[in-house]
């Protein structure tokens, strides 16, 4: 399978682009996820808390920073086009929640990204309790996967 992932860093932050694509190659082959295509493609934009909080409250009407925003081309977990959408994270905040988290940014990142990943592939932890438990057990098992 192929990933593509368009990334746009204009403020030049130090990242692993073999992060991104080993983690979305894993997510995308990973048995409980029914990904039909053969080519992947996503749009992720590294930035920080004054553009993401632009952006949130444009898209979102909230006017705030934000740790990751998701805009996924699909409407549910039926994919319908290769194309997965855009991941929009917050560099500031990965500085901060790697802090709180006692974790590596490398590790907080990634962390964002599998989240964003997963909105883009028609998850939603804000829909019921149900799809927010199934969300985060898979996101702690993709990030466990990946980091062990």
């Amino acid at each position: 399978m192929d990933i593509v992932i368009f990334i746009d860093n204009e403020k030049n932050y130090s990242y692993d682009e073999d992060m991104f694509h080993d983690i979305a190659y894993t997510i995308l082959k990973d048995e409980k996820i029914n990904y039909p295509y053969n080519t992947a493609e996503i749009s992720l934009v590294l930035t920080d808390d004054s553009e993401i909080q632009e952006i949130n409250r444009l898209y979102r009407k909230m006017d705030k920073p934000t740790d990751v925003l998701s805009f996924p081309i699909n409407e549910s977990k039926k994919l319908s086009s290769q194309i997965l959408g855009d991941i929009v994270i917050s560099m500031d905040k990965v500085k901060s929640q790697a802090i709180e988290n006692d974790c590596t940014e490398k590790e907080e990142l990634a962390f964002l990204f599998i989240h964003g990943l997963l909105h883009l592939l028609g998850y939603d932890h804000e829909v019921s309790e149900k799809d927010e438990e199934e969300m985060f057990e898979l996101q702690d098992y993709f990030f466990d996967k990946y980091f062990s």
